[in-house]
């Protein structure tokens, strides 16, 4: 399995089958469906990652959420950048948002 080139500096982990990068320092914070997908590379790199149609990642851009089931790859491979997004961009709730 290749390491990213983003990932010489940074501890490698896998998760199943997935590698990505855990950054000592913050990782870039994309707020949004639209820079999340620019950020893997558009449309068509992000439909080929997940299995989907191009038209399906336009929807996801338009809608402002992804499916749930997509979780774990786009993250890994936004890690694999050095970036992150909010779980609510996928409908979850983050844990800092949950009542104590």
């Amino acid at each position: 399995m290749r390491i990213p080139k983003k990932c010489i500096h940074a501890a490698v982990v896998h998760l199943a089958e997935f590698p990505f990068c855990v950054y000592e320092g913050a990782m870039d914070a994309l707020h949004t469906t639209s820079a999340v997908i620019k950020a893997l590379g558009g449309t068509a790199k992000v439909a080929r990652l997940v299995g989907r149609s191009m038209q399906a990642v336009s929807n996801w851009k338009e809608r402002g959420a992804f499916p749930s089931e997509t979780f774990v790859l786009l993250t890994t491979a936004l890690s694999a950048e050095g970036k992150s997004a909010p779980a609510s961009l996928w409908g979850m709730i983050e844990a800092s948002e949950v009542a104590a």
